[in-house]
């Protein structure tokens, strides 16, 4: 095996060890849609385990020589970026905690939490896996694997992200519009 398969599995591993041990309260893991939903569950779902496959077949498509490629540098970025991912995602879980849930929905005495990673980012959750998902693209040598991650992750969120705002505004009103001018959406301190 090569030995940037151990850096890319390993980051896709403490992504499923943090997704098991970190959750909190009933909502959690609870799959029901809402009416605030749109269909962005099910888009994120399927995006998921098409990436799931695409990571498991990379090491085939690379033995093939199917859009392989090795630099030593991107290895090393998308590591960086895959941690650094991992650690806002582990950092969104212990801010939300109760308040998370899989699908968009108003849980029981909700409260609009805007401290901690919150205080900078609106959806720290979803930059997480872009950066996780996006790192591990890259430390699997993949133009395919790659292109795949980099043009539908972004896109995917930015339509949850919309879907989302939509409902927190329902939800918390002036209160959520007062925090939208305070923070960004997706990237600290850009947008």
């Amino acid at each position: 095996m090569k030995s940037f398969y151990i850096i890319s599995y390993s980051l896709f591993l403490l992504f499923f060890v943090i997704e098991i041990f970190t959750r909190q309260g009933k909502n959690s893991k609870d799959m029901d849609k809402t009416k605030y939903d749109k269909g962005s569950t099910s888009v994120l779902s399927v995006t998921m385990a098409i990436t799931i496959i695409l990571f498991l077949l990379t090491p085939l498509l690379n033995f093939y020589k199917i859009g392989d490629f090795y630099s030593a540098w991107i290895i090393v970025i998308g590591a960086i970026l895959g941690t650094v991912g991992l650690v806002t995602r582990y950092m969104s879980y212990r801010a939300l905690g109760a308040y998370y849930t899989r699908t968009l929905k108003r849980a029981d005495n909700h409260k609009l939490v805007m401290n901690g990673i919150y205080k900078y980012v609106r959806h720290a959750g979803y930059l997480s896996n872009i950066l996780i998902f996006i790192g591990i693209g890259m430390t699997l040598c993949n133009f395919i694997t790659l292109g795949f991650v980099i043009l539908i992750y972004p896109s995917v969120y930015i339509y949850r992200i919309n879907v989302e705002e939509k409902m927190l505004i329902d939800i918390f009103g002036n209160e959520y519009m007062t925090y939208r001018k305070k923070s960004k959406k997706l990237i600290p301190f850009i947008y």
